[in-house]
């Protein structure tokens, strides 16, 4: 059995047609879902529009994200309008995580509070959308709820591999190749 526990983390995140460095454009309807799941911080906030803006993404309303550990990778995933999976559209180096980040009641939202997880920004590479890494295909267990898993060197490797692999099919610059080879040494 492959352990999940090696600090890695794969997230969960909803469709954000900014690509991800702002709100998307009918916020929260673009994904219906970010209302229902809570996900939103108030309705003119989520943590979606924060990953390349300011580099940071919350791990759910109320829970610790205790395996995670610094200097790992962390893997963003989403599903695509239209797709019959997950997909891959970032990886980075965990920098930093902030514990119980509070948030004040928005009804219908009660007050919570929320680890951060900060990335760098200078080891996140933001995936091209000519390239599909198609998640499930790296972890094969069901994942219905909650917004992130533990991934394993292993796993996390073989995706760094298939994304460098098939961002040098595309033609991509050799300066974010090179952040995915440095991503998959820190493995």
């Amino acid at each position: 059995m492959v352990s999940h526990s090696d600090g890695n983390v794969a997230f969960k995140c909803a469709w954000n047609d900014a690509r991800y460095k702002g709100k998307c454009s009918t916020c929260p309807n673009t994904n219906p879902s970010c209302a229902q799941k809570w996900i939103h911080v108030t309705p003119k906030e989520c943590w979606e529009r924060h990953i390349f803006e300011n580099w940071e993404f919350g791990v759910g309303e109320n829970r610790h994200i205790n395996q995670a550990k610094i200097g790992k990778v962390v893997v963003f995933t989403t599903k695509k309008p239209y797709s019959d999976h997950k997909s891959i559209f970032a990886v980075a180096r965990l920098e930093k995580i902030e514990l119980e980040r509070h948030y004040p009641a928005y009804p219908p939202f009660p007050a919570s509070w929320s680890d951060m997880v900060h990335i760098d920004p200078n080891l996140s590479v933001a995936i091209p959308d000519s390239v599909d890494i198609d998640f499930e295909e790296f972890y094969k267990t069901r994942w219905n709820i909650g917004l992130f898993r533990y991934l394993s060197d292993d796993i996390v490797r073989k995706i760094l591999f298939r994304t460098k692999l098939e961002m040098q099919k595309t033609g991509c610059n050799q300066q974010e190749l090179d952040k995915l080879e440095k991503l998959i040494r820190l493995l």
